[in-house]
């Protein structure tokens, strides 16, 4: 009777063959690379046949070491599918949801009782982090974010894009006289956020300011401080548009000079495309893509 290999070396080598490479190999299954290089060589001698070409720290699939590769790509596809799917069905379902605290608060928490009322079995845990996205480690679903990822596993898709625009309190504005253009900006404190430290730099490129310190002014961990000092009247912060719209709308803020940075930040929807969407990631991906068509913040 035909004997299979075992799972570890089949998975060490579907793992360095997808990334091309030993080393992320050893990375994505939390091993080193010399046991990655140890289990393909099993396989190796098990077939009694070559499934790399070794070119000093670089491997490259040979023609039967590819075609393997695609059925065992297939195959523990099929198994993450199965594995997920029965993991779901004995416990509640659960989407994971991973944006800046920033986004969180102020675009998506306001929007979110229309997402609960049509989908009220669903539970929802989000991760608010200013450390780097890892979907392996962080075990996300979704994630919204202002950078794209696109790789072998993972795919963005464009949300919005949004100006930016100087905002300041209404009291701040009354009290230090009409700003009536670019020049008017500077001599007041600006508020800047540590995430997004050169928006402030490239709105006063754009606005035509030269021989000023861009840096100079009060600098917070999150935008979302930021536009709370600004309202609270420290001084002007740089703002996303979209994420003050219920604040200009109320008048917390109001506009300090019109002159918008047009479109200059932008938030996408990335996800595991290596893995089936269940029902409630592609329902939340539906709803988040209508809210973002919308310029009009929640009632």
């Amino acid at each position: 009777m035909f004997k299979l290999p075992p799972l570890n070396p089949l998975r060490a080598f579907e793992v360095a063959g997808r990334r091309g490479s030993i080393k992320l190999a050893a990375e994505e299954l939390n091993v080193t690379p010399g046991a990655v290089s140890r289990h393909v060589q099993y396989l190796e001698d098990y077939f009694g046949l070559q499934l790399f070409e070794r070119r000093n720290r670089e491997v490259e699939l040979t023609a039967v070491g590819r075609t393997y590769l695609a059925a065992l790509t297939d195959a523990f596809g099929r198994i993450d599918d199965a594995t997920r799917q029965m993991t779901e069905r004995n416990r509640r379902t659960r989407l994971h949801i991973w944006s800046s605290v920033t986004f969180t608060m102020r675009w998506l928490v306001p929007r979110l009782p229309s997402f609960h009322l049509d989908n009220p079995g669903l539970d929802v845990t989000f991760t608010t982090s200013l450390a780097p996205l890892d979907f392996t480690a962080d075990k996300v679903d979704v994630a919204i974010r202002a950078h794209p990822i696109e790789g072998d596993r993972l795919t963005s898709v464009l949300l919005f894009e949004t100006d930016l625009l100087p905002v300041c309190s209404p009291d701040f504005l009354a009290a230090c006289g009409p700003i009536g253009g670019p020049g008017d900006i500077v001599r007041h404190t600006r508020i800047h956020s540590a995430i997004r430290s050169d928006d402030w730099a490239k709105w006063l490129r754009f606005a035509g300011v030269d021989g000023v310190d861009a840096a100079a002014g009060i600098t917070f961990e999150s935008s979302s401080l930021g536009y709370r000092a600004a309202q609270d009247g420290l001084g002007i912060a740089l703002a996303q548009k979209a994420l003050i719209a219920d604040d200009l709308a109320r008048r917390r803020l109001v506009v300090a000079l019109d002159l918008p940075l047009k479109g200059e930040a932008r938030y996408y929807l990335t996800f595991r495309r290596d893995r089936k969407q269940t029902k409630h990631q592609a329902q939340f991906q539906a709803w988040i893509m209508d809210q973002a068509a919308s310029p009009d913040p929640p009632a």
